[in-house]
């Protein structure tokens, strides 16, 4: 549990760095490191993809992106966003903050 915090917390800190707010969807999480980092990794694959905000969860080594070292390990995010991780991240604030465009009332999604 405590390994699945740093990296949570290491991702996040990535991000405050980077001025990419959590309701920013990313395309992936990276992490380097020891077998123990890969086994946690693989098991909560799924928590860190909400935790995190990602859409993928990978294990290897090398990356050329924005990273944290931590103890025994590297986390890396890559914080490229695509058009379609724009449209999701604005679809979540509009939701979140109630702010409904034009173009979703006009093709009857909401009345």
């Amino acid at each position: 549990m405590d390994l699945a915090i740093k990296i949570t917390e290491a991702a996040n800190t990535i991000r405050k760095e980077k001025g990419i707010k959590l309701r920013w969807p990313l395309k992936e999480l990276l992490v380097s490191g020891d077998a123990r980092a890969k086994k946690q990794l693989k098991n909560s694959a799924r928590s860190y993809r909400r935790l995190c905000n990602v859409k993928s969860v990978t294990f290897g080594d090398n990356f050329k992106l924005p990273s944290k070292n931590l103890d025994n390990f590297m986390v890396y995010l890559d914080i490229e966003m695509s058009d379609e991780l724009k449209r999701r991240g604005n679809a979540s604030r509009n939701i979140e903050g109630n702010t409904i465009s034009k173009e979703t009332k006009g093709n009857g999604c909401i009345r």
